[in-house]
């Protein structure tokens, strides 16, 4: 007998009876005469009520002599049986011959086996008592429903699992054994079982980690830590492609199927003309060498490709290993290559989302340029004082339109305007370089010369107009003198020469009131 938390009594024992009291019975009467059945028989609390009570036997004579009670309300019995037909549930043995051990376990309701085997060997065995045997304490259940079994043994093969005595000491000895026990009741013992606590007699195991499909808090069949779809028991991330591993779970179109797995990673309708299994990669059908010129129009490389599978309205471009001074714009490469830049290459690469082609670039800078030159060939040039001054370089470039042109030095009386210098020439003498530079980005040339001013009629420089002027004029014209420096100082009147009629016309200015020099030259 064995009692619960509750009060209610397990009893077990044999019964001749055909009419013995049942409820809800797993089995009924299975004796012929003389041979009797195990009964099993739970009572209420109070002992005015069976709650379950069932027949246990075969065609032989069987006996109950030891009874237990686990955590749940599961029956263990154990005793002894003549019966070859004996019940069996997942069992360790079949029968051995003559008298064998059984033990077995019920549901809580008593009316289902969880298991049932025999246990011996050829000779006599009994579960606890059998004649005039009394031997051992029966059966005795742990927490996690191991069964431990004693009982008396004839057999010299009795089975044995790392014994305390591994032979029978002749006559009846008395064994014990621990059956390793099955927590959840579903036929497969716990030392085996993918799932100990929870009931998997299939003992699934989609993702073949060892652990039960019923218990496993993550099937995970292609081991990217996120679970398969339609498994109750895991409490992990749901998987949007079980069948490929993708940790990262992209979903580009979030229809909630990972591209790694989405025929059309980027379209929600699956309606891509590209689709996974059936795409065929792109080809780049853009030039496979391009040429870059130094100059202030930048290089430009557009990209194309073709795709066998659409009309290249899903194609993207990509560039990889392009020259520092470049830029990415779409399709396009574009940069300006600096004079000493050196011959490189870079790869387009054009993709359908899923394929992708790629081309590597040879790209030459050309070098061929030929540098511009400054025409000019003046060394000086003479202004004089109140006209406008204006200087831009006369170039010759054979294969150049667009220059820059700079000035190191020019006149301080002059400005820079639209790469030119240009001023009025003041009332004074000065004497000053102009340095000018014209390059076409790569090359250059430089020219240089002087801006000299002078004063109309002072043909003596000595920078003041006076009688002096007129008789070194004079000199000049009829004495063989010195010419005025510079020549035009000395065409007072404008008409283009210098000769006696410039010298009258100084010494009326300065004498009777005429003309300044030059006033009426244009």
């Amino acid at each position: 007998i064995a009692v619960d938390g509750s009060g209610n009594a397990y009893v077990t024992g044999n019964t001749y009876s055909s009419n013995f009291p049942t409820q809800s019975p797993y089995q009924t009467y299975q004796g012929v005469y003389h041979y009797s059945d195990v009964f099993v028989t739970k009572f209420s609390g109070t002992g005015n009520g069976l709650i379950f009570s069932t027949y246990l036997g075969g065609t032989g004579t069987d006996a109950g002599y030891g009874i237990a009670i686990d955590g749940s309300g599961n029956v263990y019995v154990t005793g002894y049986t003549l019966s070859s037909n004996f019940p069996t549930q997942n069992p360790y043995q079949t029968y051995q011959g003559g008298s064998d051990v059984f033990v077995t376990r019920f549901s809580s309701s008593g009316n289902s086996l969880i298991y049932s085997t025999y246990l011996g060997g050829a000779g006599n065995d009994g579960g606890n008592a059998m004649g005039d045997y009394y031997m051992g304490d029966g059966i005795a259940v742990d927490g996690s429903g191991n069964s431990y079994v004693t009982g008396w043994t004839l057999s010299s093969d009795f089975p044995i699992q790392n014994p305390y005595e591994a032979t029978n000491q002749g006559g009846a000895d008395v064994f014990v054994s621990k059956l390793i026990g099955d927590a959840d009741g579903d036929g497969v013992p716990n030392d085996v079982d993918n799932c100990p606590t929870v009931y998997n007699p299939s003992q699934e195991d989609g993702d073949n980690d060892g652990i039960g499909d019923s218990c496993d808090i993550c099937t995970d069949t292609d081991g990217d830590t996120f679970g398969n779809p339609g498994y109750p028991a895991n409490t992990c991330q749901t998987d949007n492609c079980p069948s490929v591993a993708n940790p990262l779970q992209a979903d580009s179109d979030a229809d909630g199927v990972g591209d790694a797995c989405d025929i059309c990673p980027h379209h929600v309708a699956n309606d891509c003309c590209n689709p996974v299994g059936l795409n065929q990669e792109p080809v780049v059908t853009s030039a496979a060498t391009a040429t870059a010129v130094p100059s202030t129009v930048p290089f430009r490389y557009v990209a194309t490709a073709t795709d066998p599978n659409c009309n290249g309205s899903e194609l993207t471009f990509s560039f990889a290993s392009y020259p520092s001074w470049c830029l990415v714009h779409g399709d396009t490469l574009v940069g300006s290559a600096a004079c000493n830049s050196p011959d490189t290459s870079f790869k387009v690469i054009a993709s359908d989302w899923m394929l992708s082609d790629t081309l590597l670039v040879s790209l030459t800078i050309d070098k061929s340029n030929q540098a511009p030159h400054i025409a000019d060939t003046t060394s000086e040039v003479f202004v004089r004082n109140g006209t406008s001054f204006a200087y831009f370089p006369t170039i010759v470039d054979p294969d150049d339109a667009l220059h820059s042109i700079g000035y190191s030095d020019y006149p301080h009386w002059c400005a820079v305007r639209h790469d030119s210098i240009i001023g009025v020439v003041p009332d004074t003498v000065f004497r000053e370089l102009v340095n000018v530079t014209v390059s076409d980005y790569c090359q250059g040339d430089t020219f240089a010369f002087f801006v000299s001013t002078y004063l109309c009629g002072d043909v003596n420089s000595d920078v003041a107009v006076n009688i002096s002027d007129a008789v070194y004029l004079i000199a000049y014209i009829f004495a063989g003198g010195s010419a005025p420096s510079p020549f035009l100082s000395g065409d007072a009147n404008c008409d283009g020469t210098v000769n006696i009629s410039d010298a009258v016309y100084l010494i009326a200015y300065i004498f009777a009131g005429g003309s300044a020099p030059c006033a009426a030259c244009p």
